[in-house]
């Protein structure tokens, strides 16, 4: 069993944890909770946000769910082998606490199980504050669900409109769509790397949760969706270009950041190419917020779906020109010379998504001309994955030199 856990306000002022089971059969009460219980949503009740309920035992999600004080988010084990929540659950007679409690601790008991769900469904019914919380929460997870087809979808689409557009209108006449190293790019980088990554972030930002509990102070959570996402994306995409810059002025850095400059022929999947340890950073400093903050649970895969598709055309093999647009927008036209072997002594366009940033520091570059070539000027680097990885801990004397 999984559950998820949201802090929220009860009438009583006092902050408290509500933690639903995303199991929750349907089953006939009576009142105002019934739109709770036997809804069609019913089956899928779970708080979609973005952190996760601390250490809530599959044998304590048996039954519907419980509320109990923050205080007493971690569970004791009494003699008798039953797991309860310390605390008083505040409003909650004596006697639904006691069927709560006989729930929780005999989730073999079907009668039991029913009382406890009885339980936390009248507790429910006679808040009104509590009771918009859990269909608004059911509301976003319908929300999010969409958003788990829609950014993948997205992606994908964005792929293949890019590809089709390299092939009509190539900046690099010639180059080759299926080149060298793209299985790689493709199936290590783009997919295996960022499958694991991803469930390595989330778990640590979780675990940065459960340490402050900032998420509690619910400090984005009233913005609409639209100023969370312009938010997070002008706030770290001035974080990526000034942490970028770095990575092209410091040597240890640098050997974190090569990777991504090893591919020759620059097309929509070279960005997929770079270091886990530097995605590890990058992507945790962009999405730990998120979650500490109290953002929308879909805006991470949102801004997911955004990061993709502006990181493939940023490197896409396309010839564009925008105008006074590429002053506020980055695209093809200057990342590219970003990647450009001409470029040696400590880069230049290091912005990501908005190039204003380069023009605003004096670091932009986009002369009427094409780069030679793109890629490192030390023949030495490795192909492979595992190589590739592995030689950002080459001995000291071992550098290789850029192209940016």
């Amino acid at each position: 069993m999984f559950a998820r856990s949201v802090d929220t306000q009860i009438d009583d002022g006092k902050s408290q944890r509500l933690v639903l089971s995303v199991w929750l059969p349907p089953i006939p009460i009576p009142g105002p909770a019934r739109a709770v219980t036997s809804s069609t949503a019913s089956n899928k009740i779970a708080t979609s946000i973005a952190h996760r309920c601390n250490g809530l035992p599959s044998k304590e999600g048996q039954w519907g769910g419980l509320l109990n004080l923050e205080g007493a988010s971690r569970f004791s084990t009494p003699s008798s082998g039953a797991r309860r929540p310390r605390g008083h659950l505040p409003g909650c007679p004596d006697r639904l606490r006691r069927k709560a409690l006989e729930g929780l601790a005999d989730g073999k008991s079907r009668a039991a199980d029913y009382a406890g769900r009885r339980a936390l469904a009248a507790f429910i019914g006679r808040s009104a504050k509590l009771r918009e919380l859990v269909l608004q929460r059911s509301a976003q997870s319908t929300v999010t669900s969409r958003w788990d087809m829609l950014a993948p979808a997205l992606m994908l689409g964005s792929a293949v409109v890019l590809i089709a557009l390299e092939r009509l209108f190539p900046y690099t006449p010639g180059q080759r769509f299926l080149r060298a190293g793209m299985f790689t790019d493709l199936f290590w980088y783009a997919i295996a790397q960022s499958w694991v990554l991803g469930i390595l972030i989330a778990w640590l930002s979780d675990r940065m949760d459960a340490a402050t509990g900032l998420s509690r102070f619910h400090l984005v959570s009233g913005w609409p969706i639209w100023l969370q996402l312009l938010f997070f994306l002008v706030e770290h995409d001035l974080y990526i270009y000034l942490f970028h810059r770095w990575q092209h002025h410091s040597p240890i850095l640098w050997r974190i950041h090569e990777a991504h400059h090893s591919e020759k022929d620059v097309d929509w999947l070279a960005g997929a190419r770079s270091h886990a340890l530097e995605i590890l950073i990058n992507q945790t400093i962009e999405f730990a917020p998120m979650v500490l903050l109290g953002a929308a649970p879909q805006l991470a895969l949102i801004k997911a779906a955004v990061d993709a598709a502006w990181g493939m055309w940023i490197h896409s093999n396309i010839d564009v020109r925008t105008g006074w647009l590429q002053r506020i927008i980055n695209g093809p036209e200057m990342h590219r010379w970003h990647h450009a072997i001409e470029i040696t002594e400590g880069g230049l366009n290091f912005s990501t998504k908005l190039a204003i940033w380069d023009w605003l520091f004096g670091t932009a570059y986009l002369p009427a001309s094409k780069p030679a070539g793109f890629g490192l000027t030390d023949e030495r680097y490795p192909k492979g994955y595992l190589r590739q990885h592995l030689y950002a801990f080459r001995r000291r004397d071992e550098t290789a030199t850029s192209s940016g």
